[in-house]
């Protein structure tokens, strides 16, 4: 049996009152009938926000032990990580706002952006942490919250020119059709509302959040032994290239002349293959027989794959309705095969190799 949804219905509901109503129809069969699931189009879905969330968790877990292992304090780490959560939040209120909602391509735009809604934050911070310790070894110091006002103008327009910078750069994407232009339209659009998002918070949030914890406080000037041991790694190479100017510029152009042609070498795939876990073989005899005839041979497909331990469960259907779009007689078999989840298709090519 195959059920379908009606277009533009919910996916995950409906295979939810499917399985309910399948739960309360098993009651009444005899007990020797089984009931087999052998594809659910759900798991798909379930699958794919699983791996979206965990990129989620996993980009903030990184991005949030970075920003501490290299300042070290926990009043700059708040203001730059606070960011995360309010980009994020504010960028899923405008796409709900815009009847966007809310999906896996959506939802991996904004695992995207986790990388990024902190650098105008950083940036916002690390001025007024500057200025505000300069001010503090003044003669005559200013009032700290005019102080924070003064370094947050400062960086102002370099951090909207840098969000507008990024969605230029990131702007090609809303160019493509077709398949990929409906996928991938919803991810940039959920990245650029979230750098925009950040943009916002930077202005507004940090500011405040440096007036709160960072004004009126003794700001060490000590590096972090992360941020010493970086700049130990950073000084040779830097003298390096000041040096050898020229030697720089070669290698840098050689490097871009192999990119190129590594480039040209590249697959031109635009979606990654798709590795589903189950495979349907059609096999058709000769036109007129039986159905006796074809449920024959497709009995003795099934009894030597029964045995296969690369396959969970053969499924056999003979011929199709009438009605059904892609109608077929009772000499066409169609044979349903779910495999064992995560064997690579090249692993059973060489199972039938001159059917693909």
């Amino acid at each position: 049996m195959v059920v379908n949804k009606q277009p533009m219905n919910d996916t995950p509901t409906v295979t939810r009152a499917v399985e309910q109503a399948m739960a309360e129809i098993k009651q009444g069969f005899p007990k020797d009938i089984q009931v087999i699931e052998t594809f659910r189009q759900n798991n798909f879905i379930d699958a794919s926000i699983e791996n979206v969330l965990g990129s989620l968790r996993d980009g903030t877990i990184i991005v949030s032990v970075i920003l501490l292992l290299f300042l070290m304090n926990w009043r700059t780490a708040v203001i730059t990580l606070s960011a995360i959560p309010l980009s994020l939040l504010i960028g899923m209120l405008i796409l709900n706002a815009f009847g966007q909602g809310i999906n896996t391509m959506t939802l991996g735009g904004l695992a995207v952006a986790i990388g990024s809604v902190v650098d105008d934050s950083i940036v916002d911070m690390e001025n007024a942490y500057r200025g505000l310790r300069k001010n503090q070894l003044a003669g005559t110091p200013e009032h700290p919250f005019k102080v924070v006002y003064d370094t947050s103008v400062e960086v102002r327009v370099s951090v909207i020119f840098s969000t507008v910078i990024i969605a230029v750069v990131f702007a090609p994407i809303f160019s493509l059709t077709g398949v990929e232009g409906r996928i991938f339209a919803p991810m940039g659009i959920a990245y650029l509302v979230s750098i925009f998002a950040s943009t916002f918070v930077a202005m507004t949030l940090s500011p405040a959040l440096c007036a709160i914890l960072l004004a009126n406080r003794a700001l060490p000037s000590d590096e972090t032994w992360v941020t010493a041991f970086s700049q130990r790694l950073y000084r040779p190479a830097l003298n390096f290239a000041i040096r050898r100017a020229k030697v720089t510029l070669l290698v840098a152009i050689a490097s871009l002349i192999a990119s190129l042609v590594i480039f040209t070498n590249l697959g031109r795939v635009f979606l990654p293959e798709f590795q589903e876990p189950s495979l349907v073989n059609a096999m058709v005899l000769y036109p007129g027989a039986s159905l006796e005839a074809t449920n024959q041979a497709g009995l003795a497909m099934q009894d030597a794959l029964k045995d296969d331990p690369r396959f969970s469960s053969v499924q056999l259907r003979s011929g199709r309705a009438p009605g059904d779009a892609d109608a077929g007689g009772v000499n066409l078999r169609a044979s349903g095969w779910l495999l064992r989840w995560r064997i690579h298709k090249s692993q059973y090519l060489q199972f039938f190799p001159a059917w693909f």
